[in-house]
């Protein structure tokens, strides 16, 4: 009964897992994550940022984006969203580690 968390904690783990799952992966919802597989180019940058941001707007018990910027380096994206939510405000600092192209 100790090995779960709930609340904010939760909503946050959720946010985090549905940031690094790639559309198409899950057999009953095709649509669900980021389209990796096609933002692995040049020019991509702000398909890439809709995708995220219709994630984290999707997610359970987010209600705004109040700011979202993003870094990319040569092995990974940083993420960083201050969100309105159910729970209160909360800043969102993810580091994807994915090979992505220079943008």
């Amino acid at each position: 009964r100790q090995n779960f968390v709930i609340g904010i904690n939760a909503m946050m783990l959720n946010i985090q897992t549905r940031l690094k799952e790639w559309r198409g992966d899950c057999f009953w919802n095709e649509n669900a994550g980021v389209d990796w597989h096609n933002y692995l180019d040049v020019g991509t940058q702000k398909l890439l940022n809709r995708d995220i941001i219709n994630v984290i707007l999707n997610s359970y018990g987010v209600i705004t984006i109040d700011s979202y910027s993003t870094t990319l380096t040569d092995r990974a994206l940083s993420v960083t969203a201050k969100l309105k939510t159910i729970y209160g405000s909360v800043t969102l600092s993810e580091q994807l580690g994915l090979q992505i192209g220079s943008m």
